[in-house]
């Protein structure tokens, strides 16, 4: 004796398609896009900003940095109460600092995220919070991702360069300053050497 099935195969396919538009959906939403700014980043800079929204409900905050690709990159995520400085090279993260942020009345943190040959140290409201130790990662792009409610103000780069200092004070007999008097008395003199 032969059975034989007939198997519908719309029904199938229509719970197939709607799998596949879930599980992508919900993929995006776990890791939305990073926005890029358009200075790359120097050997040593300061990433300064504002971030505002951290109120829970899986809001975060996070700025990228050195960020070669997907898979390399350096980060601080700013979470409700919260913030951590990880390294991630090929793929795989790890965590370099974390420490808790209150956030003042309104809200608002203010953060700096300077970035030295080896070291990384985070400064939210004025103090320093964390601080980490990295020299693998160098070069690359920085930017920022945000999520539920969260935003990002102000986000800007700014390469650390020397500091000269041109102006040695000295000055030949009749020759005028640089330098004006505001208050007070002064002049320009001759210090005898010797």
């Amino acid at each position: 004796m032969c059975v034989r099935f007939r198997i519908n195969a719309l029904p199938f396919l229509l719970i197939l398609a709607w799998l596949l538009v879930t599980t992508s959906g919900e993929a995006y939403a776990a890791s939305p896009k990073m926005e890029v700014l358009e200075e790359q980043c120097p050997p040593e800079f300061s990433i300064r900003g504002k971030v505002t929204g951290l109120r829970g409900g899986g809001a975060s905050a996070t700025v990228l940095f050195n960020c070669k690709d997907d898979a390399n990159y350096l980060s601080v995520e700013f979470l409700p109460g919260q913030c951590e400085l990880t390294k991630t090279e090929n793929g795989k993260s790890v965590t370099l600092a974390s420490a808790k942020i209150i956030a003042p009345g309104e809200g608002a943190v203010p953060f700096t995220i300077k970035r030295r040959v080896w070291r990384i140290t985070l400064i939210c409201n004025g103090e320093t919070v964390a601080r980490g130790y990295d020299n693998g990662l160098s070069g690359g792009a920085a930017g920022w991702r945000v999520t539920n409610g969260a935003s990002l103000d102000g986000l800007r780069i700014q390469e650390r360069a020397p500091v000269y200092f041109a102006d040695d004070f000295t000055r030949g007999s009749g020759e005028s300053s640089q330098w004006d008097v505001l208050a007070g008395k002064g002049q320009v003199a001759e210090i005898a050497v010797g």
